[in-house]
């Protein structure tokens, strides 16, 4: 039994040299199904489908937010709401990503959105943009690095942009709770919330750093990393789930992919 301690008292070092850290992503990934994440981050296969206009979109619409919250005075700019949302736009165009104009009008909203965001915060200045960060959990029960970018590091917080549609309570307690690591690492203090904004859906979620939210994330976290010790990446196919994975093509479990199919079936 591994005696459960408040989050921000972890006994934390630095990444051992060699080890490839987990990130939020790559944990919600074994959450959703193992398979997925062994093809994904173990045998580092490129999905079926290769980069999808959603995440083409995703990326376009954070470089333009972060090139205008780094090259900028915000609160200087908070003041004049138009013209933050101006020179967002303006990044977007000179970006350029290849995708449909429908993806693209989806593109210009979320932009739209993320300027009011930051209008209606009244923050006078950031910590830090993109910040990368690595720490490593050194627990009997995990002993085993992380990594993650924040998207805007406030003094007292961490927010999130998010694109997509999908809202998971889990996946924003694992990303929640490993992004307040990360931003206790990289400043010496915990966050008093992580902020996740939805911009095509015009909400905010927040999640506070919790004991109970930060035992929730080890148990993932603790399952990815055995699983990496086994080798057992057992999958757990659903109709729905298989048919956006991009790895249906590799696995035998898929109801929608070609992995199961031999040839006698041809």
């Amino acid at each position: 039994m591994v005696e459960a301690r408040q989050w921000h008292n972890e006994e934390l070092t630095e990444p051992r040299r060699g080890e490839y850290p987990l990130s939020a992503s790559a944990v919600k990934k074994y959450k959703r199904c193992p398979a997925q994440f062994k093809f994904r981050y173990i045998d580092q296969l490129d999905g079926m489908g290769g980069s999808s206009p959603y995440s083409t979109l995703g990326s376009a619409v954070h470089e333009a937010i972060e090139r205008v919250l780094i090259d900028n005075d915000v609160a200087e700019l908070s003041k004049t709401p138009n013209q933050m949302r101006k020179k967002m736009m303006d990044e977007y165009r000179s970006i350029n990503p290849d995708i449909a104009q429908k993806h693209s009008d989806t593109a210009k909203k979320c932009i739209q959105v993320a300027a009011r965001y930051v209008v209606m915060q009244d923050v006078e200045e950031f910590r830090g943009i993109e910040e990368n960060f690595k720490f490593a959990l050194t627990r009997s029960d995990i002993d085993h690095s992380f990594r993650g970018l924040i998207d805007v590091a406030t003094p007292t917080e961490v927010w999130d942009w998010k694109t997509g549609k999908n809202v998971y309570d889990i996946d924003e307690i694992i990303q929640g709770m490993i992004y307040a690591m990360g931003f206790l690492a990289k400043y010496g203090q915990p966050p008093e919330q992580i902020r996740f904004v939805y911009l095509q859906k015009e909400i905010e979620r927040t999640i506070e750093p919790t004991d109970d939210n930060w035992q929730q994330m080890l148990d993932f976290a603790r399952d990815a990393i055995r699983a990496k010790q086994s080798g057992d990446f057992e999958a757990t196919p659903e109709e729905s789930k298989c048919y956006w994975c991009g790895y249906e093509g590799y696995c035998d479990a898929s109801p929608v992919g070609a992995g199961a199919v031999t040839w006698e079936h041809i």
